[in-house]
């Protein structure tokens, strides 16, 4: 059994390959490793405001994990959305 720390890497890795364009939603589904998300992926539709609290989650939770790509990923992300608006 997954403790919960275990559960919550692999939701924010899946997040992280969804967000990217690494994985897409059919390749995490089916996939060996369990399909957790920070969302639901399947009916929900994010706001850009949610959008957003997920970005800042994941930042945080790879600074904590000293992932510091992944982080400029996303803030690069979140910033170019911003510049497209």
């Amino acid at each position: 059994m997954m403790n919960t720390e275990e559960i919550l890497d692999i939701c924010v890795s899946n997040s992280y390959d969804i967000l990217t364009g690494r994985k897409t939603i059919d390749q995490i589904l089916t996939s060996k490793s369990p399909a957790c998300f920070l969302w639901n992926m399947i009916e929900e539709d994010l706001t850009e405001e949610d959008l957003d609290e997920c970005i800042d989650f994941m930042i945080e939770y790879y600074e904590g994990l000293e992932k510091y790509e992944r982080c400029s990923v996303l803030l690069d992300m979140k910033v170019n959305e911003r510049s497209r608006c």
